[in-house]
């Protein structure tokens, strides 16, 4: 029995003596004082060969108490949970000793609890009592990868003790240990530290769309290790981003017009260079040549009102094809994208 549990009662047995002791000195010298009212008959009272019944009801009530209080406070049941998952800390601590012992004598580690009771080192009996008490005849051991793992089961608490050679370390868990697939590394480790935000700087920038007067509906595009950040132009051109520093990729696009391309690097606040979008690219394969003039040539002098219009040959989005457009695609021919910025 746990020594706790011991002494608690022989301080509950010495309490009720005494208890006995002060009643038997009270009556002796006085047994008036134990009269509650005197209309009672006296022999309820007086009784040389005993207690009375009074008294006798008195002691129930005082060792009622005691009783309930000593039993809530010794719960013999938990106080048996922690005295046992005591002994399975110390018997995990001991196996995880046996395990270093056998490495250190034979190179590797043991297959099994019982591989250690063949070598020179055999730490607790195996299986350990308290182990196999809680876990049966799994009673927490195994090797994965030639990496022993051994474990417990806490009671008072329903989770693991565990150690893992993979990790040199001890640590609880309610999750099943007994498979390959369990990572020690997921419960001794702090997890990591969630990255702080980078500081973002503002990128403002400006695109000069060839032979129009509304620069809008340019799709600018800063790309850093992969990651696209996009903007598209208001009417005066001009577009906003938030970056991180770093040195970034930079494309501008927009229908009837050669890409332009460009690197700008972030360390701060700052305005990106102007550049100028060149128009004429009517079928937009990324140059500038003989199929573009001829579709320009085709609608030449119509406007959007007239039949067989097409939206193509307005270079500079007018509504009408004239002779701006094909200055514009003449003034561009034999360029490709992308367009130096």
């Amino acid at each position: 029995m746990n020594k706790t549990i011991v002494k608690r009662f022989a301080l509950f047995y010495t309490i009720i003596k005494a208890i006995f002791s002060i009643m038997f000195k009270l009556r002796k010298n006085n047994p008036a004082s134990f009269r509650f009212n005197h209309t009672y008959p006296a022999d309820l009272y007086t009784n040389s060969d005993g207690f009375t019944l009074i008294e006798l009801l008195l002691a129930i009530a005082i060792i009622s108490i005691l009783s309930t209080a000593v039993f809530l406070t010794l719960n013999p049941q938990l106080l048996n949970k922690k005295a046992h998952d005591s002994e399975q800390t110390q018997e995990i601590q001991e196996i995880a000793k046996g395990f270093d012992h056998y490495l250190i004598n034979y190179e590797r580690y043991p297959t099994s609890l019982e591989d250690m009771s063949t070598g020179i080192e055999t730490p607790v009996p195996l299986p350990p009592p308290s182990v196999s008490a809680a876990l049966g005849a799994s009673y927490g051991f195994r090797s994965v990868n030639n990496i022993p793992r051994t474990w417990g089961y806490y009671e008072t608490s329903n989770k693991y003790y565990v150690y893992d050679a993979a990790c040199h370390e001890f640590f609880t868990t309610t999750d099943n240990p007994d498979t390959d697939s369990f990572n020690c590394k997921n419960y001794t480790q702090p997890p990591t530290p969630p990255a702080e935000p980078p500081t973002l700087y503002t990128v403002t920038g400006y695109i000069d769309v060839q032979g129009r007067a509304v620069d809008s509906g340019v799709f600018v595009v800063y790309t850093k290790d992969g990651t696209h950040f996009s903007a598209t132009t208001a009417s005066s051109g001009k577009y906003t981003l938030q970056l991180a520093s770093g040195t970034y990729s930079v494309s501008a696009d927009k229908e009837l017009y050669l890409q332009a391309q460009t690197s700008v690097t972030v360390s701060g606040n700052k305005t990106a260079p102007l550049t100028l979008l060149k128009g004429g690219d009517a079928n937009g394969n990324g140059q500038i040549e003989d199929d573009d003039m001829d579709i320009i040539d085709a609608i030449f002098n119509k406007t959007c009102a007239s039949s067989g219009w097409d939206t193509r040959a307005d270079v500079n989005g007018d509504c009408v094809v004239n002779i701006q457009d094909l200055a514009l695609a003449g003034g561009n021919y034999g360029l490709s994208q992308p367009t130096s910025w």
